[in-house]
C-alpha cells in the first residue's frame, strides 16, 4: 500500500463512517416509532401486525449487521497472526477487505486500519504507516484508547524515522508515562520513543524529570533499547553538568549494548489491546 492509497482509504472510511450513523439512526428509529404503533390503540390489527413485523424486521437487519461486524473483527485478528509470522502480503489483503466492507460498528474498521499501518511500518513505509495511524487517531475519537495510544506512538516511531522530531512529540503528548491508565508493556513502548524526541530536540531537562522512574523503566527493555536509553541518559547528564552519573550511565549502557548495536534496534512491538 502507497501513501496515496492509504490517504484514499482514510477517505472512504470517513464516508463509511458517516454514512453507517446515518444508519443506525435510521434503523433504530424505524424499529422505535413502528413498535409504539404497534402498541398503540389508535391502529387497527391489520395495521398492529404490519407495524410489529417492520420492527422485527429492522431488528433482525440489526443483528445481522452485528454479526458482519464481528466476523470482520476475527478476520482482523486472524491478519494480526500473519503480521506475527511475517506473511504481509497475506495480513495486508485480508485488512483492506475488512477496512473496506460496510460495518454498522467502526472499532472492527479501526482496528483493520491500525494493523495495515503495523504491515506498512514493518515494511519500512513510515509516510503510510505515519498516515494510516494519523487516520486511526482522528476517527477513533476516544472509541479504542487502547489502540488508539498504540497508534500515537506508532506514528511518532515514524516520525523520528522521517526526521520530524516536533511532530513525534506532538504524537505522544497526550500519553503519560507512568500512570495506572496506561498499561507497563505501553510504557515500555513509549519510553524510547519519548526519549529519542527528547534527545533530537536538546531537551535535556526533560529527560532528566523522573530520572530514576525512567531508569527502571529502561531496566526492564530488552538490550539494545536498554542501552540506547542509558545513553541517552548519560547524555543528558553530562550536558548538566553531573558528570559522575553520567560516567555511571555511560558503562551501564556498554553493559547492555550487543554486537548489532543499540541505534540499530528501534522495531516497535505491534500488538495492541484495548
Amino acid at each position: 500500500m502507497r501513501e496515496s492509497e492509504a490517504n484514499q482509504l482514510i477517505r472512504s472510511l470517513r464516508r463509511q463512517m458517516f454514512l453507517a450513523g446515518l444508519w443506525k439512526v435510521s434503523v433504530l428509529a424505524i424499529i422505535l416509532i413502528a413498535s409504539i404503533g404497534a402498541a398503540g390503540p389508535w391502529t387497527t390489527p391489520e395495521q398492529s401486525k404490519m407495524l410489529w413485523a417492520i420492527s422485527v424486521l429492522g431488528a433482525g437487519i440489526w443483528i445481522v449487521f452485528t454479526i458482519l461486524g464481528l466476523r470482520q473483527a476475527r478476520e482482523s485478528n486472524q491478519a494480526a497472526v500473519y503480521i506475527a509470522t511475517g506473511r504481509l502480503d497475506l495480513a495486508e489483503k485480508q485488512l483492506r477487505t475488512a477496512a473496506l466492507a460496510f460495518n454498522l460498528h467502526r472499532r472492527a474498521k479501526l482496528l483493520a486500519c491500525h494493523n495495515l499501518a503495523v504491515v506498512a511500518h514493518g515494511r519500512r513505509d513510515f509516510k503510510t504507516a505515519a498516515t494510516l495511524s494519523a487516520g486511526v487517531i482522528e476517527l477513533g475519537r476516544g472509541a479504542l484508547r487502547g489502540v488508539s495510544r498504540i497508534c500515537r506512538i506508532l506514528l511518532a516511531d515514524c516520525m523520528l524515522e522521517l526526521h520530524n522530531p516536533e511532530a513525534a512529540s506532538r504524537a505522544i503528548a497526550p500519553i503519560p508515562l507512568s500512570g495506572p491508565e496506561v498499561p507497563l508493556a505501553e510504557q515500555l513502548l513509549l519510553l524510547p520513543i519519548r526519549l529519542r524526541c527528547d534527545a533530537a530536540m536538546k531537551a535535556y531537562d526533560h529527560i532528566l524529570i523522573d530520572l530514576p522512574g525512567k531508569l527502571k523503566r529502561a531496566e526492564l527493555l530488552d538490550s539494545p533499547k536498554a542501552a540506547m536509553c542509558h545513553q541517552i541518559f548519560a547524555d543528558a547528564c553530562d550536558h548538566d553538568g553531573r558528570r559522575t552519573e553520567a560516567e555511571f550511565l555511560r558503562r551501564r549502557a556498554e553493559l547492555y549494548h550487543d554486537e548489532r548495536g543499540a541505534e540499530d534496534q528501534k522495531d516497535l512491538a505491534i500488538d495492541a489491546t484495548d
